[in-house]
Formats: C-alpha cells, structure tokens, sequence
C-alpha cells in the first residue's frame, strides 16, 4: 500500500497547483500546466530526498515513506486550507465535460495503447542489455549501500553516468522491495510527453485537434513505443527536454512568471542529472531564450533569472558531479571517459556531414541485406577522406528492438514538416516568428548533438528525445494544412503503426513471432525478425530476463543456484565490463535475501570504496581462464565454460592464484 502515496502526493500537488492557477494572470495556465509542474516538483523531491538520505547513509525504505508521507501531509494540508482541491477538481470536471466525440475517440485510442504497454510494464523484468549491465546494477548497489556513493565496480560507468532516471527507479525499488515497476518511469515519460507536446502544440496556435495530433505524433514514435517498457533513460530524458522546450516556448512569447522560470530551472536540471546527451540538446533553447531576454535588455531581470536557473541546476547536480569530481576529476568523469564519448580530440567539422548522414540513415535500414549495404557503401565511398570511422558503419534490420529500431515514417514528416514551416513563414502565413525559432532550435538541437558526440552504432535511440520535440510543430502544421479529413487520418493511422511495435517487441512481445508452435505466438511474415523472446504471457520471468543473452541463462542460473545450496552470503564479482551484473542480482534476490553482493575486480582509484571487511565465501568469475583458486578460495566449479564459481571461508583480498 506504501507504493500509493508517492502517487497520491504528485496528484494531491497536481490540483493544488491547478487550483492555485488565476485565469485572469499573465501566467501559463490549464490543467496540462499544473500536471507539469507537479511532475517537475517530483522530479526534484526525488532527487533532494536521495542526496539528503545518501549522505547519512539512511537511503532506505523507512526514511524515503516518511519524507513522501510528510510531502502528502503538506499538500493535503494546503489544498483543504486554501481550498486549492475543491477548486482543482471543478476545472479538472470543466475540462472533461469541454471534450468533443473526435477528443474522445482520440483519448480512447491513446489510452489503449498505454494499457498494452502497461501490461509489459507490470509482467515482464528488465531485460535491456544497458539495463542489465548498469541501469538496474546501480540501482541494486543503492538498495545495498542505503547510499548513492561511489563503490568498486569493474564497470565504472554504473559510477560516472548521470543518475535521474535511475533515482526514479529507486524510489519504485524500494516501496516494492522488487523490480516490478522498474520500467514505469519510462511509460510514464511516454504518457507525460504526449501531454506536453500538445500542449506545445498549442502554445504554437493549434487548436484541439491540431493537439491531439501531436500527441498521436509523439506517442507513435517506434523507438519511443518500444523504450516505453525498459529501463533505459532516453524517454526520462525527452520529458526534461521537451517541458523545458514548452516553458521556453512559453517564456519567449510573453513575460514569464517565477512560476515558469522555476520550471524552466527544473527542467534544465533534471535533464543534465538524467543523460549526458542533453548537455548538446539544451543548447539551441539557452540561446533561443538567451536571445529574446538580451533583445529586452532588463539586465537586472536576466541576472535574477539566470541566477535562479544556476542555483536550482546546481543544487539538483551537485552531489552527483562532487562525487564525479572526487574520484576522477572532473563532474562527468574522468577526461578521458568525457573524451571517449565525445568529439573530443577528433576533429569537429570534417566529419560533421559524415555523421549528419549517418545518424541520419540509422533510421532507414531495410530488411534487405543487398539495399542495406548499397546504402553503407555509398556513404562510404562519400565520406572516407573526410571521417576515417566510416570504415566502420553498417546498417542492421530490427525493427522492433529497442536498441536499434529505426523511426523512418518520423523521419519523413521532420523532413516536410521543416520544409513547409519555411514554406508558410515564407508565404507570411505565419504572423510571429515563435514556430520559426522553436524549428531552428529542433533542427540544431541535432546537430549540436551530432557534433558534440561521437557516432554510436546503436546511437539512434538517442534521437528518441530529438524526435519528441518535433511533435508540436507537426500539430501546428497539420492544423493550418485546412483539410478536415487529415487530422483524423493522421490519428487513425499513428494508431495503426503503433500497433506492431507494441505487441511484437523483440524481447517483451505480447504476442510472439516464431516459426515454431508455441502458445501466444504466430509465425513471421516474410521480411520480419522472429523475436527473441516468447510472449512475456508464455515464457517465465527467468526466460524473459534472458531475452538477449538466452545462451547465458543455464549457467547463470546454475551458478547462482550453487551459490544459494552452499548457504553462502557473501558474494564476490570478478566480472567485466560486457558482464550482466543485475542478473546476479536477480537470480540471488539479493539484498532482500540476505546475501550482500560486492564487486573485488576493480581499477586502483576506486580501492578507497572497498569495504575491508567485506570476506567473499564465493566468487563469481568470467575472466578467470584456467585459474583453480581465486583469492584463497578453490573452483568449486565451471559453467558452460562461460562463468566459474570459486568456494571458500578462506578469502585473501592479496591472493590471487
């Protein structure tokens, strides 16, 4: 029952802010605006919360229940004493009543496709490679430590990645006691930007049904449909961007409030504490909104505001970029992980068309291997003197995998819809510059992105929050196109292409594809990859964890099942960097069960985290070889000759034979 007061808190502080609203101020109001703002006051009760507790080491469930419980107390308290709920819930009742027959079919639509995915959400475990190898380890390091510091671990961007999304996990952690909602932050991002992009929408002059198209836009995102049930971050992450795109939006056609300068300051924070990618995409909208303040020229305003903004970036971030800045130097790492993962060090503009194309075509791959690689080799022959990575660029077909699916029908409409805003400003259809600036903002939000990072096979779900914000511009457009029949057209067949990647997920189908009988399964289309999995109402969790990595099950589940007969509690990892770390952790149900699980395989500048009096009875080991003791302990045995378990109460931090 715990689980419900963080929600009843934000829906309590929801109303409390709508009721709050004065329709006749010169502030944003609606009830899309207040469900916002709760969510960003949220997002950094969370983040506060964490770095407090963290520091006393009392991260747990007791402190984390009793600081929401105190949070749903005040809101309760404010809303009866200033009759904040009553007059929330009679505009939240307006606003229902206002909806038209073409508003509600178009909900109903929606909302189908939010319970499908909520259903993969509640049944099936993550099983993301990320989320395996840090996204859910780190979380389970949290549980343990009852602290966000730093530990030994071999694979050391469990430590140096931003931490929002995975703060947000924790807290679900930690009311539940398991994984079950781990992917919930993510479906939520997907629902909250659908909410915000029509609202986007409608700062730019659509009207409803221009709204509701952009919705449609956002939700229908593939890549954004099959990240929606994992734990990755990259839906987090367009949440961020796209509010603090509303807000500036906002604060770039009429004077802002602090209310949305606050919201402006959240955002921006809650972005740069949840992926290092939005460092390159909040540039445009600080220059977009830079601008349109020094153009007022009221220094003093823009000092107070800009102020406001660095405090409230500082205060989410500073704990995590501290504990950056301790262990290697700098707030998002060491220099040479921030250069590994930058442009760093390789050149800017030579390569910058190379991987403009590149990211570019990472939507357009084929099912056929000869169009793929015609494709490949003309980029290659192109671009070889200019980009020496070139060499390295393929094109792979899995449209329904959430690492690598590609977003071509949203590709296509970025492409009109850019050239018809010029078009139509052009023509003077547009009266302000308001659409003109948000699509130069979207447009090099890219290419900042481009040039800023280095081009990642896998990269183009890092798009997911680039094709996000490009939503509310197709909802203004498709609204002055003056065709009656082409909004329900558009919703109608976004909900139709949504369809397939919300049931046939490669690793968590609903329903299955496979060539072979099996319950919840049919067999594949020419053209379309089988999924890895069976369908999460046939396999078993254990099945579904495995999805990706399916040759890894038996002997992980063999080891950890040794590990459990043996009565042993403490549990070593001698893993490397392309290890599962969070299966271990599954398969053990560690730490509720008791067992404390410590990496002892780890570089020299994190030794200061080892607990000396952490003693290992077995150890986990990948990169063992042909080793028969570890540490003081002895094989006790060899898995598939992929993992080896070593046994023993006598464990040596210095022997290692």
């Amino acid at each position: 029952m715990l689980i419900f007061i963080p929600f009843l808190t934000v829906a309590l502080v929801f109303l409390d802010l709508l009721g709050l609203q004065k329709e006749d101020h010169p502030t944003l109001t609606g009830w899309r605006v207040a469900l916002l703002q709760a969510v960003l006051i949220a997002g950094v009760f969370i983040a506060i919360q964490s770095e407090i507790f963290s520091l006393f080491h009392v991260l747990s469930l007791p402190y984390v229940a009793c600081a929401w419980l105190l949070a749903l107390l005040i809101s309760t308290w404010l809303g009866l004493r200033n009759r904040l709920l009553d007059r929330g819930w009679r505009r939240i009742a307006t606003s229902i009543h206002s909806l038209d027959w073409f508003a509600i079919a178009s909900l109903v639509a929606f909302t189908i496709i939010f319970l499908l995915l909520l259903v993969i959400v509640l049944i099936a475990p993550p099983n993301n490679t990320d989320s395996l190898l840090y996204h859910m380890s780190r979380v389970m390091h949290w549980v343990q430590d009852r602290s966000l510091a730093h530990y030994p671990i071999g694979f050391e961007p469990q430590l140096t990645n931003p931490i929002g999304a995975e703060l947000i996990i924790l807290q679900f952690r930690l009311f539940l006691g398991n994984d079950q909602l781990a992917s919930l932050p993510q479906w939520l991002s997907l629902i909250l930007c659908a909410i915000a992009v029509s609202l986007g929408a409608r700062l730019l002059g659509a009207g409803r049904k221009g709204q509701l198209a952009a919705a449609a836009f956002a939700i229908s995102i593939p890549m954004g449909l099959l990240q929606a049930t994992s734990t990755q971050n990259d839906y987090v992450t367009a949440l961020w961007l796209i509010i603090l795109a509303v807000f500036v939006l906002y604060a770039s056609q009429v004077e802002p409030g602090w209310a949305e300068i606050l919201s402006i300051s959240a955002a921006f924070g809650l972005g740069l504490l949840t992926k290092g990618t939005f460092y390159p995409y909040v540039v445009p909208l600080g220059i977009w909104l830079g601008l349109h303040w020094i153009k007022q020229r009221r220094w003093v305003v823009i000092l107070k505001r800009g102020t406001v903004i660095a405090l409230v970036v500082i205060v989410l971030n500073a704990g995590y970029w501290m504990r950056n800045f301790i262990t290697y130097g700098g707030p998002l790492g060491s220099p040479q992980w921030v250069s590994s993962m930058t442009s760093a060090n390789k050149g800017v503009l030579k390569p910058l068309a190379s991987n403009l194309v590149k990211n570019i075509v990472l939507n357009l791959a084929t099912p056929s291997a000869q169009i793929n690689n015609t494709i490949v080799d003309l980029i290659k022959s192109n671009f070889q003197t200019s980009d020496p990575n070139v060499a390295n660029f393929q094109l792979y077909w899995r449209w329904n995998h959430e690492d690598i699916a590609g977003n071509p029908l949203h590709l296509f409409l970025v492409i009109v819809i850019v050239a018809t805003v010029l078009l139509l400003v052009a023509l003077g259809r547009f009266k302000d510059r308001h659409l003109l600036w948000y699509t130069l903002a979207a447009i090099f939000s890219f290419v900042i992105f481009v040039m800023v990072t280095h081009f990642d096979q896998y990269g183009v779900r890092y798009q997911l929050p680039l094709m996000v914000i490009w939503a509310p511009v197709f909802g203004i457009v498709i609204s002055h196109l003056n065709e009656r029949w082409l909004v329900p057209l558009a919703i109608v067949s976004f909900f139709i292409i949504s369809l397939p990647y919300v049931i046939f997920n490669s690793t968590r189908p609903l329903i299955a594809m496979k060539n072979g009988p099996e319950p919840y399964a049919i067999h594949t289309l020419r053209g379309l990859d089988v999924t890895k999995s069976s369908s999460i109402f046939f396999a078993d969790q254990q099945m579904l964890l495995f999805a990706n990595w399916p040759e890894l099950r038996k002997p992980y589940a063999e080891i950890t099942q040794a590990i459990q007969d043996n009565g042993c509690k403490q549990v070593g990892l001698r893993i490397d960097s392309h290890d599962l770390e969070y299966t271990f952790w599954w398969l053990l149900k560690a730490p509720q069960s008791g067992i404390r699980i410590e990496s002892i395989y780890y570089s020299g500048q994190l030794a200061r985290y080892a607990d000396p009096s952490f003693k290992p009875c077995a150890i986990i080991c990948t990169i063992c070889d042909v080793r028969t003791r570890l540490h003081g302990l002895d094989l006790f045995g060899t898995y598939e000759s992929v993992v080896k378990l070593y046994v023993g109460d006598s464990y040596s931090p210095l022997e290692d034979k």
